[in-house]
Protein backbone atom coordinates (compact mmCIF):
# COMPACT_ATOMS: atom_id res chain seq x y z
CA UNK A 1 0.00 0.00 0.00
CA UNK A 2 1.23 3.48 -0.77
CA UNK A 3 2.78 5.53 2.04
CA UNK A 4 0.92 8.60 0.73
CA UNK A 5 -2.47 7.68 2.15
CA UNK A 6 -4.12 5.55 4.79
CA UNK A 7 -7.54 3.95 4.58
CA UNK A 8 -9.47 4.40 7.86
CA UNK A 9 -13.11 3.76 7.04
CA UNK A 10 -15.16 2.10 4.33
CA UNK A 11 -18.89 2.40 3.70
CA UNK A 12 -20.60 -0.43 1.89
CA UNK A 13 -24.22 -0.19 0.79
CA UNK A 14 -26.13 -3.45 0.67
CA UNK A 15 -28.89 -3.76 -1.91
CA UNK A 16 -31.33 -4.20 1.00
CA UNK A 17 -30.65 -0.55 1.89
CA UNK A 18 -28.42 -1.24 4.89
CA UNK A 19 -25.23 0.83 5.07
CA UNK A 20 -22.25 -0.93 6.66
CA UNK A 21 -19.47 1.24 8.03
CA UNK A 22 -16.23 -0.55 8.90
CA UNK A 23 -12.86 0.58 10.18
CA UNK A 24 -10.05 -0.74 8.00
CA UNK A 25 -6.37 0.00 7.64
CA UNK A 26 -5.56 -1.01 4.08
CA UNK A 27 -7.02 -1.70 0.67
CA UNK A 28 -6.46 -5.41 1.22
CA UNK A 29 -8.70 -5.13 4.31
CA UNK A 30 -11.42 -3.60 2.12
CA UNK A 31 -11.04 -6.44 -0.38
CA UNK A 32 -11.31 -9.05 2.41
CA UNK A 33 -14.36 -7.29 3.88
CA UNK A 34 -16.16 -7.26 0.51
CA UNK A 35 -15.32 -10.95 0.00
CA UNK A 36 -16.61 -11.84 3.49
CA UNK A 37 -19.86 -9.92 2.97
CA UNK A 38 -20.40 -11.57 -0.41
CA UNK A 39 -19.66 -15.02 1.01
CA UNK A 40 -22.46 -14.51 3.53
CA UNK A 41 -24.91 -14.00 0.67
CA UNK A 42 -25.38 -10.24 0.85
CA UNK A 43 -25.67 -8.25 -2.38
CA UNK A 44 -23.51 -5.15 -2.43
CA UNK A 45 -24.44 -1.99 -4.30
CA UNK A 46 -21.51 -0.25 -6.01
CA UNK A 47 -23.46 2.77 -7.24
CA UNK A 48 -21.44 5.59 -5.65
CA UNK A 49 -23.80 8.31 -6.88
CA UNK A 50 -26.73 6.51 -5.23
CA UNK A 51 -24.73 6.23 -1.98
CA UNK A 52 -23.94 9.95 -1.90
CA UNK A 53 -27.61 10.79 -2.40
CA UNK A 54 -28.72 8.34 0.30
CA UNK A 55 -26.37 9.90 2.84
CA UNK A 56 -27.84 13.41 2.49
CA UNK A 57 -31.04 13.96 4.46
CA UNK A 58 -34.07 15.11 2.44
CA UNK A 59 -34.17 18.46 4.27
CA UNK A 60 -30.74 19.36 2.87
CA UNK A 61 -29.13 19.34 6.33
CA UNK A 62 -25.83 17.81 7.31
CA UNK A 63 -25.29 14.08 6.81
CA UNK A 64 -25.99 12.18 10.04
CA UNK A 65 -22.34 11.20 10.58
CA UNK A 66 -20.93 14.68 9.93
CA UNK A 67 -20.95 15.78 13.56
CA UNK A 68 -17.47 15.50 15.13
CA UNK A 69 -18.92 15.19 18.65
CA UNK A 70 -21.16 12.31 17.51
CA UNK A 71 -18.17 10.56 15.88
CA UNK A 72 -16.17 10.86 19.10
CA UNK A 73 -19.08 9.57 21.19
CA UNK A 74 -19.59 6.63 18.82
CA UNK A 75 -15.90 5.74 18.82
CA UNK A 76 -15.74 5.99 22.62
CA UNK A 77 -18.86 3.83 23.00
CA UNK A 78 -20.87 6.58 24.67
CA UNK A 79 -24.56 7.31 24.27
CA UNK A 80 -25.23 10.06 21.73
CA UNK A 81 -25.63 13.40 23.45
CA UNK A 82 -23.75 12.53 26.64
CA UNK A 83 -20.49 14.03 25.37
CA UNK A 84 -22.26 17.29 24.51
CA UNK A 85 -23.88 17.38 27.95
CA UNK A 86 -20.53 16.90 29.67
CA UNK A 87 -19.29 20.13 28.08
CA UNK A 88 -15.84 18.63 27.67
CA UNK A 89 -15.10 19.11 23.97
CA UNK A 90 -16.52 21.50 21.40
CA UNK A 91 -15.68 22.27 17.77
CA UNK A 92 -15.66 25.70 16.23
CA UNK A 93 -14.65 26.17 12.60
CA UNK A 94 -13.28 22.61 12.51
CA UNK A 95 -11.05 23.29 15.49
CA UNK A 96 -11.42 21.19 18.63
CA UNK A 97 -11.52 22.99 21.95
CA UNK A 98 -11.27 21.48 25.41
CA UNK A 99 -13.90 23.40 27.35
CA UNK A 100 -12.62 22.33 30.77
CA UNK A 101 -8.97 21.38 30.19
CA UNK A 102 -8.03 21.66 33.85
CA UNK A 103 -10.78 19.22 34.87
CA UNK A 104 -8.70 16.50 33.19
CA UNK A 105 -6.34 14.92 35.74
CA UNK A 106 -3.06 15.66 34.02
CA UNK A 107 -1.60 17.41 31.02
CA UNK A 108 -0.71 14.21 29.15
CA UNK A 109 -4.33 13.06 29.32
CA UNK A 110 -5.48 16.44 27.97
CA UNK A 111 -3.03 16.14 25.07
CA UNK A 112 -4.29 12.62 24.29
CA UNK A 113 -7.92 13.80 24.31
CA UNK A 114 -7.06 16.72 22.04
CA UNK A 115 -5.30 14.41 19.56
CA UNK A 116 -8.23 11.96 19.76
CA UNK A 117 -10.62 14.82 18.95
CA UNK A 118 -8.53 15.69 15.90
CA UNK A 119 -8.21 12.11 14.65
CA UNK A 120 -11.75 10.93 15.34
CA UNK A 121 -13.81 14.10 15.29
CA UNK A 122 -12.13 15.68 12.28
CA UNK A 123 -11.12 12.40 10.60
CA UNK A 124 -7.47 13.44 10.31
CA UNK A 125 -5.06 10.60 10.81
CA UNK A 126 -2.17 12.86 11.85
CA UNK A 127 -1.33 16.49 12.53
CA UNK A 128 1.88 18.46 12.04
CA UNK A 129 3.70 19.10 15.29
CA UNK A 130 3.82 22.87 14.70
CA UNK A 131 0.08 23.03 14.00
CA UNK A 132 -0.66 21.00 17.13
CA UNK A 133 1.55 23.29 19.22
CA UNK A 134 -0.60 26.29 18.28
CA UNK A 135 -3.78 24.36 19.04
CA UNK A 136 -2.38 23.15 22.37
CA UNK A 137 -1.35 26.66 23.42
CA UNK A 138 -4.83 27.99 22.61
CA UNK A 139 -6.35 25.52 25.11
CA UNK A 140 -4.85 27.25 28.18
CA UNK A 141 -3.78 23.94 29.65
CA UNK A 142 -1.79 24.56 32.81
CA UNK A 143 1.42 22.55 32.74
CA UNK A 144 4.79 22.69 34.40
CA UNK A 145 6.51 21.14 31.38
CA UNK A 146 7.01 22.36 27.82
CA UNK A 147 4.95 20.63 25.14
CA UNK A 148 8.01 18.99 23.55
CA UNK A 149 8.73 17.19 26.86
CA UNK A 150 5.10 16.06 27.18
CA UNK A 151 5.15 14.73 23.61
CA UNK A 152 8.48 12.95 24.18
CA UNK A 153 7.01 11.27 27.27
CA UNK A 154 3.93 10.19 25.34
CA UNK A 155 6.11 8.72 22.57
CA UNK A 156 8.25 6.88 25.14
CA UNK A 157 5.11 5.47 26.82
CA UNK A 158 3.86 4.18 23.46
CA UNK A 159 0.88 6.54 23.16
CA UNK A 160 2.20 8.35 20.06
CA UNK A 161 3.43 6.81 16.83
CA UNK A 162 7.22 7.19 16.89
CA UNK A 163 7.62 6.54 13.15
CA UNK A 164 5.30 9.40 12.15
CA UNK A 165 7.18 11.78 14.37
CA UNK A 166 10.64 10.72 13.25
CA UNK A 167 9.78 10.67 9.53
CA UNK A 168 7.84 13.92 9.10
CA UNK A 169 7.37 15.52 12.54
CA UNK A 170 3.68 14.66 12.73
CA UNK A 171 1.65 13.39 15.67
CA UNK A 172 -0.58 10.34 15.55
CA UNK A 173 -2.04 8.22 18.33
CA UNK A 174 -1.18 4.55 18.56
CA UNK A 175 -3.89 2.04 19.45
CA UNK A 176 -2.70 2.27 23.06
CA UNK A 177 -2.93 6.07 22.91
CA UNK A 178 -6.44 5.95 21.49
CA UNK A 179 -7.51 3.51 24.22
CA UNK A 180 -6.16 5.82 26.89
CA UNK A 181 -7.89 8.85 25.31
CA UNK A 182 -11.20 6.96 25.23
CA UNK A 183 -10.71 6.03 28.89
CA UNK A 184 -10.17 9.71 29.80
CA UNK A 185 -13.20 10.84 27.74
CA UNK A 186 -15.41 8.25 29.45
CA UNK A 187 -14.10 9.29 32.86
CA UNK A 188 -14.91 12.95 32.13
CA UNK A 189 -18.46 12.05 31.06
CA UNK A 190 -19.35 10.35 34.36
Amino acid sequence: MSEEYRVKEVRIALKSGVLLIAEVDSLSSVQKLVADISSLGFDISFDLKEERNREKPPDGGEPPNDDPIARIATRAGLEQGILSKSKMIAFKDNTPQLLRPNAIKNTTDAVLVLLFAIETGLRKNKIACDVFKGLYEAQNIKSGSPLRIILANLRNQGYLDKSCYSSDKTLRLTAKGEEKAIEVVKEQCK
